[in-house]
């Protein structure tokens, strides 16, 4: 794969990255690196996400160098999100951007074959919801695919995003690891571990001497 540089047609530039990453503001933005990093590496080619914002210009600029789509849900309007967020108004012209404006159980059932190489979930916060939304998604998530599920660690709503993540990992019937991030209110990291239908993660980034990574399922 030939390097890859931000132009000025892409969603955010570095710099406004990394300003909100640096802003006093601590919230899902002091993770929006991790967010570019991840699809980056992961050269992810489709992406969902629970809850629409400036995380979705980030996971954008990440997809416009991988090739990559997004499919974002949130009950809130598109037009009231671009007032309320100014970086998702170049995002609204992209058309790597498909954008749901309806429950997430709802584009969850229409889903059907569709496979993702990484999920963030920052939508509802009810814990019934949120299990609902992790058990209907994790069966769409590639073989050492990614899901980040936001406000683990939430000082008022981590112990109710925790049920939420654990009772819908347990209703998937899926085999997956899982670690969390202790910043910014916590971002848990679900590995899937299990073969699937959904396929598997493919790269290739290596070093020129050597061969892409082997994944091998958790635990070894």
């Amino acid at each position: 794969m030939p390097p890859l540089v931000l132009r000025e047609t892409h969603i955010m530039q570095i710099e406004q990255i990394h300003a909100a990453v640096l802003a006093a503001e601590s919230s899902l933005n002091k993770h929006y690196w991790t967010l570019f990093s991840i699809a980056y590496g992961l050269q992810a080619q489709a992406v969902f996400e629970f809850g629409a914002g400036g995380s979705s210009a980030v996971l954008l600029t990440a997809l416009e160098l991988t090739g990559g789509t997004l499919m974002s849900c949130d009950l809130e309007r598109l037009q009231d999100l671009v007032a309320r967020i100014p970086s998702l108004r170049e995002a609204t012209q992209s058309s790597r951007w498909v954008f749901h404006h309806e429950p997430s159980q709802d584009v969850l059932r229409n889903l059907r074959g569709q496979a993702f190489d990484l999920v963030l979930h920052d939508g509802s916060h009810e814990p019934d919801q949120v299990a609902e939304d992790i058990a209907g998604i994790l069966p769409h998530l590639k073989q050492f695919g990614l899901l980040l599920v936001h406000d683990v660690e939430q000082f008022a709503l981590g112990e109710e995003m925790r049920r939420g993540l654990m009772e819908g990992i347990r209703r998937s019937g899926r085999r997956v690891s899982m670690t969390s991030l202790p910043y910014s209110d916590g971002l848990a990291i679900v590995r899937m571990e299990d073969a699937c239908v959904a396929g598997r993660i493919q790269t290739t980034w290596s070093k020129a001497t050597t061969r892409p990574a082997a994944p091998a399922a958790i635990p070894w």
